[in-house]
């Protein structure tokens, strides 16, 4: 039995050449809709420093998750035999895991509503209402 690659498998066979000049309009939609024409918006033109910049951006935070997740990983014993004192070490351990875990999950919520609070005129209220007196104090211009 023959091998078929997966690109011969899923398109469909090639008609023959009469067939093609009977039907010219139908299986000129055909390629059209396989083949579809660029418009303006497929295009998108960014500037070489700001994509690196955009890279560089999120592969620093990709880290510093990761980083995140190693040390609570790493610190899951104590961090269950502080948090979780009674009970048995497995438990306190599982509590530690179990505290992780919801963090973890609940983290997209807070992406969607958070995410398009950013995205409006007032984003900047929406950060400086976030802002520690610290933080406050040092953004602000100096007297």
């Amino acid at each position: 039995m023959p091998h078929l690659s997966t690109e011969a498998s899923h398109s469909a066979p090639e008609p023959d050449r009469a067939a093609r000049r009977r039907h010219r309009v139908l299986f000129r939609a055909i390629d059209r809709r396989r083949n579809p024409r660029l418009r303006r918006t497929d295009i998108t033109v960014t500037d070489e420093p700001t994509v690196r910049r955009a890279v560089k951006a999120a592969a620093l935070g990709n880290a510093m998750e990761w980083f995140d997740f190693g040390i609570y990983s790493y610190l899951a014993l104590t961090i269950g035999k502080v948090s979780f004192p009674g009970g048995s070490p497995t438990a306190s351990l599982l509590s530690s895991f179990a505290t992780f875990a919801v963090a973890f999950l609940v983290r997209p919520l807070g992406g969607a509503y958070f995410g398009p609070l950013g995205d409006l005129p007032q984003a900047l209220n929406f950060v400086r209402a976030g802002e520690t007196p610290l933080d406050a104090r040092r953004s602000s211009p100096s007297p």
